[in-house]
């Protein structure tokens, strides 16, 4: 659990509060500094994840996954591959290298509720597959209750791999219970923090993969956010984190196809419009705004605007000829132009609305 408002208490405990047995020792020191940058220093303790007494499930969502597995028999490797074909390209939150070398080493150690959910949201993309599409589709309502009960048994004794699932849950399940959503959405922010993904890790003592999987975390989770309140307030603001917008050079590699080059562009112009999108929710949700400082939020959001869409490459940029916008034509670039429109509509309802 990362706690950088803490920092300076456990500096003044460790400096004044010495301990008087080797045995104290062990309690005092149960933290553990990651970075000690200028920005601040973040330190890491760990926390039981189940609390005392709970009789939890040996392997949460392990049931879910044996039913999932079974119905999708000799498929499940090609219905993998599909994810990481069709979804994991243009929102990136699973480091594919790492999973492969889990699955034929030892799958047992890949988290059941991540798995769930990566076979639920495969299902969306099953035509779209040259060996899946001549076979019938599994149920979908009933693959993705098997994801939502394994996310619920994993939220019992969560870890980071609890966030990666609930982003799956939230990108994929078709939108049948708001509320389910909502409560998903803000223990999966709280979650984030409590690991710490709301701070920029560039400095920390970790590998670059880490790093850079982190930041694509963190701006997912924003993203949802953002994007999926159902008419309530953002769980965070800008001031809460200082995590960069994520570089298709640090999670692309560069013997990448032109698909999965221009994929990560797409997220990384996605994470730009929701950084945008973070400015004007508190002049939507403010109940007592003022109508001078809107028009002057606005104006500054609309430059935003047209400065993200100037900065577009061609493939993204629909007054493009068709032969170059067809060449890079994905379902994302028509949601990444929707996700536009509706940030400009919003901009245009703001501005009535305060005049």
């Amino acid at each position: 659990m990362i706690e950088p408002t803490m920092v300076d208490d456990l500096n003044v405990l460790e400096r004044h509060l010495a301990p008087h047995s080797p045995n104290d020792r062990s309690e005092t020191k149960s933290y553990v500094r990651v970075s000690s940058g200028s920005d601040g220093p973040v330190m890491y303790r760990p926390t039981p994840k189940v609390r005392p007494g709970w009789q939890s499930t040996a392997i949460p969502g392990l049931m879910q996954r044996e039913i999932m597995e079974n119905v999708l028999g000799s498929r499940t490797t090609d219905v993998i591959k599909l994810y990481f074909s069709a979804v994991n390209p243009w929102f990136p939150i699973v480091n594919e290298t790492s999973f492969w070398k889990l699955w034929q080493s030892d799958s047992s150690l890949i988290s059941s509720a991540l798995l769930c959910n990566i076979y639920a949201i495969a299902l969306t993309y099953w035509y779209t597959s040259d060996v899946l599409r001549g076979t019938a589709r599994p149920d979908m309502p009933f693959a993705w209750n098997q994801a939502v009960l394994a996310l619920r048994d994993d939220c019992m004794a969560p870890s980071l791999t609890t966030v990666h699932a609930a982003l799956l849950e939230m990108l994929g399940r078709p939108v049948y219970h708001a509320t389910g959503n909502i409560i998903t959405a803000g223990r999966t922010v709280s979650l984030a923090h409590s690991h710490g993904l709301h701070r920029d890790p560039t400095s920390w003592q970790t590998s670059s993969a880490e790093k850079s999987l982190r930041i694509r975390i963190w701006w997912a989770v924003l993203i949802h956010d953002h994007c999926l309140s159902h008419g309530t307030p953002p769980n965070i603001t800008s001031g809460q984190y200082d995590v960069p917008i994520p570089e298709p050079g640090s999670f692309v590699a560069g013997n990448a196809s032109v698909r999965e080059q221009r994929a990560g562009v797409a997220f990384h112009q996605l994470c730009r419009l929701t950084a945008i999108l973070g400015d004007i929710l508190p002049v939507v949700y403010s109940l007592n705004a003022d109508d001078q400082k809107v028009h002057k939020t606005i104006r500054r959001l609309e430059v935003a605007l047209d400065a993200w869409e100037e900065a577009l490459p061609d493939f993204l940029d629909v007054s493009s000829p068709p032969e170059i916008r067809a060449s890079g034509h994905e379902p994302s670039t028509n949601s990444l132009w929707f996700y536009y429109l509706i940030l400009k509509l919003m901009l245009k309802r703001l501005a009535f609305k305060a005049s």
